[in-house]
């Protein structure tokens, strides 16, 4: 079984409240019992440069509103289980993670980005596991 667990935040990349703790969490204890899983979260300013391995996996183009538009994919082990970090600084590199009147299309254009990168990937999860409003 593979599972594909998405959050607007997870532990050790980022965190505001509880939420990150399960979502960093998740995918280590179900790798250890023997469920192929990653996580794919956005890399926010506040992320520590020193969780990244700084291998940019690829541009991802996205067709987000009509147009085209470029984010990167970075990758961590970080929190023991393979994990995608969206990098697109218009949308995620601000003071603070959350309380902006346009978080709902942020969000939703990380969900879109997520979607474009399972399929990018390849080897499609069995499960997409999507955590709070961010994912729904």
């Amino acid at each position: 079984m593979r599972v594909a667990v998405l959050s607007a935040e997870a532990v050790p990349y980022s965190k505001t409240g509880g939420l990150a703790d399960v979502a960093g969490a998740l995918p280590k204890a179900l790798r250890q019992v023997g469920v192929d899983s990653l996580l794919i979260t956005p890399l926010y300013r506040q992320t520590e440069e020193n969780l990244i391995d700084h291998l940019t996996i690829d541009d991802l183009w996205v067709d987000w509103r009509g147009q085209q538009f470029r984010a990167q994919v970075y990758y961590s082990e970080a929190n023991g289980s393979p994990t995608f970090l969206i990098h697109a600084p218009e949308m995620f590199f601000r003071d603070s993670i959350y309380g902006y009147r346009e978080d709902y299309e942020r969000f939703a254009f990380f969900n879109h980005a997520a979607i474009v990168l399972l399929r990018r990937i390849g080897n499609a999860p069995d499960i997409v596991h999507l955590n709070d409003w961010h994912c729904g």
